[in-house]
């Protein structure tokens, strides 16, 4: 049985952020970004020009903006410990935003250029195909990340409800077709504010749920979405492209109905505390309202888990 841990903390318990670089550090780190050629580049769909303006993305991100090669975005006290997990992966060779520092309340990355795997909006999700991509990609990730290790000791914007110890890997904890971007030179993870310590299960069931998607299928509908069949081979083909153990699988059903609870955990609480964003998305209309979604998703992998099974358990 999956065990979970609870966080009990405030909106006030993290320390800020006050190490910033200071001014001529930020404009040696913009000149150089500006001068040096990248070769992938991007955060997401992007409304303005080609050069600047507003970045749209998720749901939940907010004041996040192109300067030329520089995407700013709100910093918080993780930003840091984000910041130097980035510099890990880069000098392993992953394609991620480069982190350029602090400048005031917002934190600066390179901006990677290429294409959304799918966006909000889109009526077709993501083929099989790319599925497996999305889970070849998450393996290659979490394989990096073990080398790496888990900085437990560093401030994080841990969910409310993580999974319990002991904790590896750093998890995305937001893994998604929309956060990963097709470049000339592969998949880029992108939207790194809910790094956290966890697991290799838990930060798989999620990318299982968003990627497949194991989505309800009066949300699929709700969302704008084609109907999508086959879920059953569709989650096959993540856990495959991904390389997922046997007990991974036999043990996903529970571990996804742990992420689903933790992600209604993470809306009220983050909604109580009034962070950006996050009071919209727990008041909802229906169908979403007050965490329903979530909860009408974990219904529905309890209802087809049999079938399911069938599919990804030899």
């Amino acid at each position: 049985m999956l065990t979970v841990s609870r966080l009990h903390r405030s909106a006030t318990d993290n320390p800020t952020v006050d190490s910033a670089p200071s001014a001529p550090d930020r404009r040696v780190a913009r000149r150089n970004v500006l001068s040096t050629p990248r070769s992938a580049r991007t955060q997401c769909d992007m409304a303005g020009d080609d050069q600047g303006g507003a970045l749209r993305g998720g749901a939940i991100s907010r004041g996040v903006t192109r300067d030329g090669e520089i995407v700013r975005r709100p910093a918080g006290p993780w930003t840091l410990a984000v910041h130097s997990h980035l510099r890990r992966l880069t000098d392993a060779g992953q394609i991620v935003p480069e982190p350029l520092g602090v400048d005031g309340e917002e934190e600066l990355l390179t901006y990677i250029d290429g294409t959304p795997l799918w966006m909000p909006g889109d009526p077709q999700y993501v083929d099989e195909r790319t599925i497996r991509e999305l889970g070849a990609l998450l393996r290659c990730y979490h394989d990096v990340a073990e080398t790496i290790g888990c900085a437990d000791d560093q401030t994080w914007n841990r969910l409310p409800t993580e999974p319990a110890g002991p904790h590896r890997i750093i998890c995305h904890n937001d893994f998604a077709p929309w956060n990963v971007i097709r470049t000339s030179v592969g998949l880029s993870i992108i939207d790194w504010d809910l790094a956290a310590p966890g697991t290799t299960d838990w930060d798989l069931a999620y990318a299982s749920w968003v990627c497949a998607p194991l989505w309800n299928h009066d949300d699929v509908g709700a969302r704008g979405l084609s109907p999508i069949p086959d879920r059953a081979e569709r989650l096959a083909a993540f856990l495959d492209g991904y390389g997922a153990s046997a007990d991974q699988r036999v043990s996903l059903l529970d571990t996804l109905r742990a992420r689903a609870a933790a992600a209604i955990d993470q809306a009220r609480e983050w909604a109580t505390e009034g962070r950006t964003g996050w009071r919209q998305q727990w008041s909802l209309p229906e169908p979403w309202r007050h965490g329903d979604g979530y909860r009408r998703d974990i219904d529905y992998f309890e209802e087809h888990w049999p079938e399911w099974k069938l599919a990804i358990v030899e």
